[in-house]
């Protein structure tokens, strides 16, 4: 058990000196990353079950971390790129039936965006190594 808490506190990032205590306490006390907390013990729990090697627990570590950074960066991309897209074709289109008087068509373009945001927590919820996801916010944080 010791091997993989020790494993995780490598992975961890260290707040430097200049760090606010104010932003240490915030960030463990958000709820989210309270439930990002509970998943890696969880992932802990079940690395010390595995019956795996230290060095093996570390490799599959290192490589969750990987999938969930690299499923965000792609889904982030997608998420821009929508609300890019929402914003320059959704102006036109508003201007267009302002004058058209088209009101669904202007609600729908708004809720677009809310479900482009929507569509970037439901991939954080689900990509891979999701259980790992406190580590990559500690280290987005600090």
């Amino acid at each position: 058990k010791s091997d993989v808490i020790n494993l995780v506190i490598e992975k961890m990032p260290i707040p430097d000196e200049k760090t606010p205590w104010e932003n240490i306490f915030e960030f463990k006390s958000n709820a989210d990353n309270k439930g990002r907390f509970a998943g890696l013990r969880s992932w802990g729990n079940k690395s010390v079950n595995s019956g795996l090697t230290a060095p093996e627990i570390n490799d599959e570590l290192e490589y969750l971390l990987y999938q969930y950074q690299r499923s965000l960066e792609l889904h982030k991309i997608k998420f821009h790129l929508g609300i890019l897209q929402t914003f320059v074709i959704g102006t036109s289109e508003l201007i267009e039936n302002l004058v058209k008087l088209k009101f669904s068509v202007i609600a729908k373009g708004l809720f677009s965006a809310q479900q482009s945001k929507a569509d970037l927590l439901t991939a954080e919820l689900t990509a891979p190594g999701n259980e790992l996801s406190y580590i990559y916010k500690a280290r987005e944080a600090f």
